[in-house]
């Protein structure tokens, strides 16, 4: 039992106990009995309401609350947090394509580009990212091909993993995996350099 409890009721005695004396002291006066039995009457019902309190505010039960839906949380939930496989966003990791020679790069050195790629909202939702091809057709290509993807952001189509690390450029799942044509793209500063100032890199 908690101290705040026994000494409210001793406080609650110590009330009656007064007012039972001033009752004893003053019997003969009627005004004052009847005023002290309407003070005893309020009393006892204050006195109910108090001992009752605990159980209805249920001041022993913690005010949690379960969720709308006990069994999905949300949209992450019960999720496996697999790069590879992501749902129905199936990433296909591949970590080099059949003729690819790295030589002296590290493997992966040769990804593969995603035709379906997703993007996350600032919700916290992913979405499957369906491009606008009457917008996007005056973009530029991802690799600098003819064919190739077409993005204003380079590494849109690209891999992220941790088997492409160490890298230069970094993602959430590890490292950015560019391709033979990117890294090419990229060293002519986007066909602006038709001579190789360094011909051995």
């Amino acid at each position: 039992m908690s101290i705040n409890i026994i000494l409210n009721t001793i406080i609650h005695i110590l009330i009656l106990v007064l007012l039972f004396s001033f009752f004893i002291n003053n019997k003969n006066d009627n005004n004052t009995i009847i005023f002290i039995l309407c003070a005893i009457t309020v009393f006892l019902c204050y006195m109910i309401e108090f001992i009752k309190k605990p159980d209805i505010m249920k001041l022993n039960v913690e005010k949690f609350q379960s969720p709308i839906n006990p069994k999905s949380i949300g949209p992450y939930n019960k999720l496996d947090l697999n790069v590879d496989e992501h749902g129905k966003y199936h990433k296909n990791y591949i970590r080099n394509t059949p003729n690819s020679k790295c030589g002296w790069r590290k493997e992966p050195c040769d990804t593969k580009l995603l035709e379906k790629i997703k993007f996350t909202a600032p919700v916290g939702l992913e979405k499957r990212f369906i491009q606008d091809p009457d917008h996007s057709k005056t973009f530029p290509t991802v690799d600098g091909t003819k064919d190739g993807f077409k993005s204003m952001f380079m590494f849109a189509n690209n891999q992220c993993h941790p088997d492409c690390c160490p890298s230069t450029y970094s993602c959430d799942h590890g490292c950015v995996c560019t391709n033979k044509q990117q890294r090419e793209f990229l060293n002519k500063r986007g066909k602006n350099r038709s001579t190789d100032v360094y011909p051995g890199i």
